[in-house]
């Protein structure tokens, strides 16, 4: 291992292990609100279709894998290989997973607000082919993040390898090696990501229109329960298409530093919040008028901890709006996509 006076010239080694760092800490703080929101989302929908449960947890155990490769990576790059330039051009496989895991995620999420899409819109006929074009350009989004990943361990670039002319001497001519290799990606990678925020948008104006359809048809309870679902699909579709747009500018921007490192560690964190917030807010404890209830009853049934009192109607509704089905007549808004079939 070189020595840690062992210098690069022209290169300051903190723009390259300083965004890595803060994506290292900024990912362990977004997996503690995923685990906050998986919990809440256990104790308030248990009842909910069993396919509905095994998106959520499938998400939440792709979230762990990805932060305990994330991990090793560091331990690899910020200890082991501590006052080693090398180690920053390696690519330990670890590393090579951040992309498939990633994709992985984002397609799964995407899927489901497909879903949510033809359910809000009645099974309608007329959205098959907006639902069928954006699922294959979710699916194409996906198969290149995995094989951004599957080609990166075979030759493509670690943080340094970013950076234009990062050193001298012996290092130069394999930063130039892998730099073009790097170039080469850049359009898998460039599908990938535009893909995903093609597809973010796209789902988002779409069920803001077909949620505003609703809102013009009902009563006011109605309409005040449809402008929640509204702003909930906007906040949760803005946060990921703008995340991705910022990876995708900090990625083609080959003169950057690592700062892309630092949003791709959390996209992941980022699509999975954005799941578990449209499914949580179907709960009454995001009303601000929830009491706590931690009790069992005498049957030894645990008590349901959000339970309102006195519940808002609009909270109770809204617990089948957003991700529910909405009936054949506008006003009757009961009845949800996620409960068990009876």
């Amino acid at each position: 291992m070189a020595s840690i006076g062992s210098p690069i010239p022209n290169f300051d080694i903190a723009t390259v292990t300083g965004p890595m760092l803060l994506g290292h800490l900024f990912n362990y703080a977004l997996l503690g609100c995923v685990a906050i929101q998986v919990y809440v989302y256990a104790l308030a929908f248990p009842h909910d279709r069993i396919i509905v449960k095994a998106l959520v947890y499938s998400v939440f155990f792709i979230d762990l894998l990805q932060t305990g490769f994330a991990t090793h990576y560091a331990w690899s790059v910020l200890a082991a290989g501590w006052g080693d330039p090398m180690a920053l051009l390696s690519t330990p496989w670890t590393l090579a997973t951040l992309a498939p895991l990633t994709a992985t995620v984002a397609f799964l999420v995407q899927i489901f607000y497909l879903w949510r899409i033809w359910v809000i819109s009645g099974g309608q006929k007329r959205m098959i082919p907006i639902i069928v074009v954006l699922g294959l350009v979710a699916t194409g989004s996906c198969i290149a993040g995995w094989y951004a990943g599957i080609v990166l361990p075979n030759g493509g670039s670690g943080p340094l390898a970013q950076l234009p002319n990062p050193g001298s001497g012996p290092l130069a001519q394999s930063n130039f090696k892998r730099a073009l290799k790097t170039l080469e990606l850049h359009p898998v990678v460039t599908t990938w990501l535009a893909g995903a925020v093609a597809v973010d948008v796209i789902i988002t104006v779409t069920l803001v229109v077909l949620l505003a359809l609703r809102r013009n048809e009902g009563m006011l309870d109605t309409k005040r329960i449809v402008h929640r679902a509204i702003r909930m699909a906007i906040e949760t579709g803005a946060v990921t298409s703008v995340a991705v747009v910022v990876e995708l500018a900090l990625i083609l921007n080959v003169s950057t530093t690592t700062w892309y490192f630092m949003v791709g560690f959390l996209i992941t964190k980022i699509y999975s919040n954005s799941l578990l917030a449209s499914l949580n807010s179907r709960s009454p404890v995001f009303s601000g008028n929830t009491t706590t209830n931690t009790g069992s009853s005498s049957s030894g049934n645990r008590s349901n901890v959000f339970s309102t009192s006195p519940p808002d109607p609009a909270d109770v509704e809204l617990r089948n709006i957003p991700l529910g089905a909405f009936e054949a007549k506008p006003t009757n808004l009961r009845g949800s996509a996620f409960e068990p079939e009876p």
